[in-house]
């Protein structure tokens, strides 16, 4: 069950580093756009992408350090912890 879990842990956190990278790829189109990056509403999603980008590490680290936690305590049933 601890493997499963650790794999589970890997797969989410490849795929979430994989989504980045179109992510990326649309933010720099629409930066580089002239004419679209003079509408507000691209304005904005530029600078929401750019907030959503930046949280993206911290809560990973969130996640994988609560994966981690859950899956030691489940493991090995440490007394007055789990």
């Amino acid at each position: 069950m601890v493997i499963s879990l650790y794999v589970q842990g890997i797969v989410y956190f490849v795929l979430c580093i994989l989504c980045l990278a179109p992510y990326f790829v649309v933010l720099k189109i629409m930066i580089s756009n002239k004419s679209i990056i003079q509408f507000y509403s691209y304005q904005i999603m530029v600078h929401l992408g750019i907030m959503d980008i930046g949280q993206f590490p911290p809560s990973r680290i969130f996640n994988f350090i609560t994966f981690l936690l859950r899956s030691f305590l489940s493991s090995f049933h440490i007394s007055g912890l789990a």
